[in-house]
């Protein structure tokens, strides 16, 4: 099991990339606030992991230097990932067998099941504080989520990191079902303009509040 600095570490490192985009050895050193060297060892520990790669970036003088930055499935796992590669290897074996309406009615069984779980923690709170449960759910669950209000006025969900990045690039459909899932706890409309399934860097959601929130 990972120490908690050490995955303290990884986690500071992979949001950095995920919000800043690809980074030099001393801008991931000096954000972290450790030398560069410490940096690398953790760098290099992600990189065999196949969840960073590195570039070369060639300045106008001095010697080039690298550029580090996050591979395309660089998701973190979440704590479950043994029983989360048994479900990815029986979708993965379902769709080939072409038994596609299964899976899907196995994903809308299970955000039903997830909803009816959470609920209680909603009802009779005000919108603030029911985009704040959420936040804390997500979290718990490894999404690495981040509460932001956009020039509209609506509130944003981004979430840096998948734990079903897998699952979901197999069957889009669950992306769909955790939009539906956001609107049925908080009661309001929330649209879903990014998706990491679709190379963006983060999974965005768009939550409007009803009038009468």
């Amino acid at each position: 099991m990972k120490s908690e600095e050490g995955y303290s570490t990884e986690r500071e490192i992979y949001l950095l990339l995920r919000k800043k985009g690809p980074s030099t050895l001393a801008e991931i050193g000096d954000e972290l606030g450790i030398s560069k060297m410490g940096a690398l060892k953790w760098i290099n520990k992600l990189e065999s992991q196949d969840k960073i790669k590195r570039m070369i970036k060639k300045g106008d003088t001095g010697r080039p230097a690298y550029i580090f930055s996050l591979t395309a499935e660089s998701n973190i796992a979440s704590e479950s990932t043994g029983p989360e590669k048994i479900l990815v290897d029986l979708l993965t074996f379902m769709k080939r067998i072409e038994q596609d309406q299964i899976a899907d009615q196995f994903l809308r069984y299970r955000y039903e099941m997830l909803y009816s779980e959470v609920i209680g923690q909603f009802q009779g709170k005000d919108f603030v504080s029911k985009l704040n449960i959420l936040r804390d759910l997500r979290e718990k669950d490894g999404y690495m989520p981040e509460i932001k209000q956009s020039p509209s006025k609506n509130h944003m969900l981004i979430e840096y990191n998948c734990p079903i990045f897998r699952v979901s690039s197999i069957y889009p459909i669950a992306c769909e079902l955790e939009r539906r899932l956001f609107e049925g706890l908080l009661g309001a409309e929330v649209e879903n303009s990014h998706r990491q399934t679709n190379g963006k860097n983060n999974c965005v959601f768009s939550i409007k509040a009803n009038k009468k929130e």
